[in-house]
């Protein structure tokens, strides 16, 4: 069971949503980022697949 997006916290969400983008990133790709919280989750979400990129 999912966990409704009302429950969750700002913070929460832009985490979900940095691991989610990952799946747009091809393996052995260059990864140029912006700026911002959301962008910052993408970040810590990109070092755990530091390897694969």
């Amino acid at each position: 069971m999912t966990t409704p997006a009302a429950a969750l916290s700002q913070d929460e969400l832009k985490t979900l949503v940095g691991q989610a983008a990952l799946q747009y990133v091809p393996a052995g790709e260059i990864v140029g980022v912006g700026t911002g919280s959301t962008v910052n989750k993408f970040i810590d979400a990109l070092a755990t697949i530091k390897d694969q990129i």
